[in-house]
């Protein structure tokens, strides 16, 4: 029983890496407000060659923080761009291999903008943006390994930061919580935030996130702490509440 076990656990781990296994590092990236690029690289862990499609959403939040995603529009034929531009906007990744894909911001930067950006595996097709014939696309499918049904993609989210950042934090001690107000323009980020509740018994680390004019609430109980670094742009200090 044990042995059939082990074979089950090895025939799926062997699956799990058959075909294109994409990976691509950080999922938060940031375009500072002295820069109007960053090089995204897209790391391929598998036995095949991984043809990703790189695709933009703007990502909106009203007044109540509840956001929608807006497809990046091009008008067909308009020398005009704006907003954030993949190049490429799709790519060819070897087997045990990387390449890089450029993510580029043209046009205002008065305010702070946001983006999903999404690296997804494909089966490529017939005369499709990768240039493959109908013969090339059909030895690739039929060259995946046997199981490969779901190619995984990934989605990174991007903030674009205004040309003229001002930061304005602001740590209030309330009744039954901790408040951390964001009064400027710019994301701030809480890096390594974790919560020990008395002795050496902390929770795992996570990343938080604070949008301009947003706050966050971190509720108290007795003997509980919050550790973290603030991040405000290119600085950092550490914090410790209380």
């Amino acid at each position: 029983m044990r042995l059939i076990m082990l074979i089950t656990t090895l025939l799926a781990t062997f699956l799990a890496q058959a075909g294109p296994v994409i990976s691509i590092g950080a999922l938060y990236n940031y375009i500072d407000h002295d820069r109007s690029s960053i090089l995204k690289r897209i790391y391929n862990s598998g036995s095949n060659t991984a043809f990703v499609r790189i695709t933009i959403h703007e990502v909106v939040y009203d007044s109540n923080g509840k956001h929608r995603e807006l497809p990046i529009a091009r008008t067909d034929g308009s020398t005009k761009l704006e907003g954030l531009i993949a190049s490429p906007s799709h790519v060819i990744v070897p087997a045990s291999s990387a390449s890089s894909v450029r993510l580029l911001h043209v046009g205002s930067r008065e305010r702070e903008s946001y983006y999903r950006v999404r690296f997804v595996p494909v089966l490529p097709q017939k005369k499709d943006e990768f240039g493959l014939d109908d013969k090339a696309a059909t030895q690739y499918q039929n060259s995946l390994d046997a199981g490969v049904n779901v190619l995984t993609g990934y989605g990174a989210f991007l903030i674009v930061r205004p040309h003229v950042e001002h930061y304005d934090t602001e740590l209030e001690n309330q009744d039954g919580a901790f408040v951390i107000r964001n009064r400027g323009n710019s994301t701030i980020v809480l890096e390594a935030l974790y919560q020990c509740d008395g002795g050496n018994a902390c929770s795992d680390a996570v990343k938080r996130h604070v949008l301009p004019q947003a706050s966050l609430r971190l509720e108290k109980t007795p003997q509980r702490r919050y550790h973290f670094e603030l991040i405000e742009g290119t600085r950092s200090k550490p914090v410790s509440l209380p």
